[in-house]
């Protein structure tokens, strides 16, 4: 393995060469060092570039990918599973290519890294590759845009997929940390650069250091950065479960067709999926199985992947699923599906323990991120599932999460029931109720049936609301609204959406507070009541022919109409106003309320309530990883402009909701 020093050039007045207008780079550097912790416990085995693609590691695949551009020298960086990389390309190197290895016992960042393998660099322009993509581009589009303005860099973006944090002006990069990410005009780094080693100027000796961090420096010091942004061109992050099986599945659809060699299936790997078939299970769309598995007659396995050891039972339902070595899956399975003692978290094999559920014989399926500092997997052994909630204190509020649950359990409301409880241990494990939410089934129902689950809802609601005037409170609980919690959802309002994502003035703002201020006294002779605080349509779920409510750990008294209005005037489903009344009418029947009264201080309490929504959206959308929340802002403000149409002199805040939907439009 190498290491040391070479001496680099510096300065955005010097280029790197390509000799020769039909020169092509011979070097390349893969980033293989990561730890690859989104795919966890996968990559706690093997390192995340060596994950099997069809039989064959991704990084053997880029590898070839970079031989085919003409390549003859590679540098691999490694740390997480060094060995496992290093061994594979002793016994199966890749003809015609020379490759290397960068050890960092400490890792260093991805331009760190280029900084300790300088020795392996030269003078020449380079490509630079993470190591976990799968990609296919034409490198004649870097090599154009190199010869065009020589630039530092030519990056890979794109904007059809990922984060989108980039902005650019023409082809050449401005921003790297949009405050406006996924919007209209902002870009991902796909995980390709050819770039000069003038690079290193910008790193110093033995610093850990971004490529993001070096590239903002250059960007300062007047350097260049072009970009190319090929439309038909492939690429898959594979940091995730979806991305692991997305790259299967392209690779399956083209199977007959491979769009370059480095992507073509070998008939071994092929034949996994006839076998799998003979064995009597019902086999649909691609099947991979990267080693040895076994079958038994009914199983199904769909659009998955089955590592090492796999054995599905007759009940088996494996379903866009990425089943972990040495599992055997029973009943359905989705995403991932991974051993509780192969977890590399000890407090998931303690759960298990904990409720006398076998670790080596428990299941455990994370769902996908979300926000709110919790983590949620469910877990299953002997036929029974649970859902496995871990937390963080960074909002207090989750600690309340299973006591809650026991309090309303012990009212006789639809909550699940708590199955372990160790708040010393941040976690907590509750009865699995699905995971159909009214959200989702919303989409397939009729009027009618809407209607009805929805009456269903505020006969629960109601319970909810007056369960504190017949039973002693919770111990802890949130602090109930006030004026001041009002007015801190107000300014999330205008200063995330507004003021940072859609950019209005001072005079904008100001007249937002004044009205929001307006509308937040009126809530103030609302009726008090026991508040979910989050009752929006993603919280309630349907399992066994009943109601379930979920997410509840910011419970606090409050006005009655703001969890009505979180309901009724949820973006997320954007109710029609015919329904609205209805179920507004069913709600003053159920509680005694006057209905006259009660639909004016609905819509003082959607305006509230949707304000709030706006201004998370907002803040949400802001971060790469929740960007998804700015498809929610639209209706939030349409359904705003339709309370505020409603209400007495609220024809500014129409306005602003105008002109906010107006500008968002230009921004997705």
């Amino acid at each position: 393995m190498g290491s040391g020093q070479a001496k680099v050039p510096g300065g955005p007045s010097q280029g790197a060469a390509l000799s020769g207008m039909n020169a092509r780079p011979a070097k390349a550097v893969v980033l293989a060092a990561g730890l690859g912790a989104r795919m966890d416990p996968l990559t706690s085995a093997i390192p995340k570039p060596m994950l099997p693609m069809w039989n064959m590691p991704l990084v053997e695949r880029t590898v070839r990918m970079l031989a085919s551009w003409g390549v003859s020298d590679v540098l691999l960086n490694l740390h997480h599973g060094a060995n496992a990389i290093f061994s594979h390309f002793r016994k199966h190197p890749v003809q015609g290519t020379r490759v290397s290895f960068s050890f960092e016992p400490v890792m260093l960042g991805t331009a760190g890294a280029l900084r300790k393998a300088s020795w392996f660099l030269g003078e020449d322009a380079f490509w630079l590759v993470n190591g976990d993509i799968l990609a296919n581009v034409p490198p004649q589009l870097f090599l154009r845009a190199w010869r065009r303005s020589k630039p530092l860099s030519v990056l890979w973006l794109t904007d059809r997929a990922g984060p989108r944090t980039v902005e650019m002006e023409g082809d050449a990069i401005r921003v790297f940390r949009s405050n406006r990410p996924g919007t209209r005009g902002t870009f991902t780094m796909c995980g390709l650069h050819l770039l000069s080693p003038r690079i290193l100027s910008y790193v110093g000796d033995g610093e850990v250091c971004s490529l993001v961090t070096a590239y903002e420096r250059a960007l300062s010091a007047g350097d260049r950065l072009a970009a190319v942004n090929p439309p038909e061109a492939l690429w898959i992050d594979i940091g995730t479960p979806e991305g692991y099986l997305e790259a299967h599945r392209q690779m399956w659809l083209n199977r007959r067709a491979p769009r370059a060699p480095h992507l073509s299936i070998s008939p071994r790997a092929l034949r996994a999926r006839a076998i799998l078939a003979r064995s009597g299970a019902i086999v649909r769309g691609f099947v991979a199985a990267e080693g040895a598995f076994r079958a038994s007659p009914g199983a199904v396995a769909e659009n998955s992947v089955l590592l090492d050891g796999v054995t599905l039972a007759s009940s088996a339902r494996l379903v866009c699923a990425v089943a972990a070595s040495g599992v055997t899956v029973r009943g359905p399975a989705a995403r991932l599906v991974y051993r509780a003692d192969a977890a590399s978290d000890p407090k998931i094999r303690m759960a298990a323990a904990a409720m006398n559920w076998p670790p080596s014989k428990t299941l455990v399926m994370p769902l996908p991120p979300r926000g709110s500092a919790r983590t949620f997997a469910r877990i299953s052994s002997g036929g029974r599932t649970a859902m496995l909630i871990r937390y963080s204190l960074e909002r207090e509020e989750n600690a309340f999460y299973a006591p809650h649950a026991r309090w309303l359990s012990a009212a006789r409301l639809p909550v699940p029931r708590v199955l372990l409880d160790r708040p010393s241990d941040l976690l907590c494990v509750m009865q699995d109720v699905g995971d159909l939410s009214l959200l989702e089934a919303a989409r397939d129902l009729t009027a009618a049936s809407m209607a009805d689950i929805y009456e269903e809802v505020l006969q629960v609601i109601v319970r909810w609301h007056q369960s504190i005037f017949t039973r002693r409170p919770p111990r802890r609980m949130c602090e109930p609204f006030s004026a001041d919690l009002f007015e801190w959802e107000h300014n999330l309002f205008v200063e995330k959406l507004l003021v940072e994502r859609l950019g209005a003035s001072p005079v904008v703002s100001q007249k937002a507070k004044q009205i929001l201020r307006r509308i937040a006294s009126d809530l103030a002779d609302e009726q008090p009541a026991l508040l979910h605080r989050d009752l929006q349509s993603s919280n309630i779920h349907i399992a066994g022919g009943k109601i379930w409510l979920i997410d509840f750990q910011g419970m606090r008294v409050g006005p009655a109409m703001y969890d009505v209005a979180s309901l009724l005037a949820d973006p997320y489903v954007n109710m029609p106003l015919s329904l609205q009344e209805r179920l507004l009418a069913t709600y003053a029947r159920l509680s005694g309320r006057r209905a006259l009264r009660l639909e004016k201080m609905f819509w003082t309490a959607a305006a509230q309530r949707l304000s709030q929504a706006l201004g998370a959206y907002a803040r949400l959308a802001a971060r790469p990883e929740t960007s998804h929340f700015q498809r929610h802002i639209i209706p939030g403000l349409i359904m705003l402009d339709r309370a505020a149409a409603r209400l007495d002199d609220c024809t500014a805040l129409r306005e602003i909701a105008t002109w906010a939907v107006e500008r968002e439009h230009t921004l997705q």
